[in-house]
């Protein structure tokens, strides 16, 4: 029975290490589960202070921006409003007679005043408006149009005028500036 009593033994100290192997195991993956918790932890508070760093950043910037347009003085010591927009919405299409061939100019325009009254007159007076820029437009060289010195000038000529329409009717000209917000020659 000696032999018995061995074996016996022999199985049980197996089954001791293959628990003490497996009590092992558990303490690593228990170790393992606490370094992933302990990462990811790290992790988001890490996401969130690189976030919050970035927002906190582009917030006082255009903050900085906002206050300069909203009235905030300039370097230069002048004050500057908010500026203020009218599209005006139906796009001027101009056709021109160019060496026998028909072309066309569409042109969309927008208004920059910094006072809203300004912007209201000129809607007020909307078909006067658009009546001075066709008759200006219309009156423009087909090729200088197609050239940057051409459109600058069409641009001045058309602040201009309009410019005239404002002082008119209000006595100051208001009118800062004149956008071509789509401009295209066929």
């Amino acid at each position: 029975m000696d032999g018995v009593e061995t074996v016996r033994r022999i199985i049980d100290m197996a089954k001791d290490d293959q628990e003490e192997t497996q009590d092992v195991a558990e303490e690593q993956a228990a170790g393992s589960k606490k370094k992933l918790i302990l990462f990811l932890v790290l992790s988001i508070v890490l996401l969130a202070g690189v976030g919050g760093g970035t927002t906190y950043f582009l917030l006082v910037d255009s903050d900085d921006s906002e206050q300069l347009e909203g009235g905030e003085e300039s370097s230069a010591g002048s004050t500057l409003a908010e500026a203020h927009y009218l599209e005006l919405t139906e796009p001027f299409i101009v056709d021109f007679n160019v060496e026998g061939k028909q072309r066309f100019l569409q042109l969309y325009i927008t208004v920059m005043a910094r006072d809203t009254e300004v912007l209201d007159v000129l809607e007020t007076h909307m078909p006067l408006v658009r009546n001075n820029l066709n008759l200006l437009i219309g009156r423009q060289e087909f090729e200088g149009l197609s050239t940057s010195e051409g459109k600058q000038k069409l641009k001045d000529e058309a602040l201009t005028s309009v410019q005239e329409l404002v002082k008119a009717e209000t006595g100051d000209d208001a009118v800062e500036a004149i956008l071509f917000t789509n401009f295209v020659i066929q």
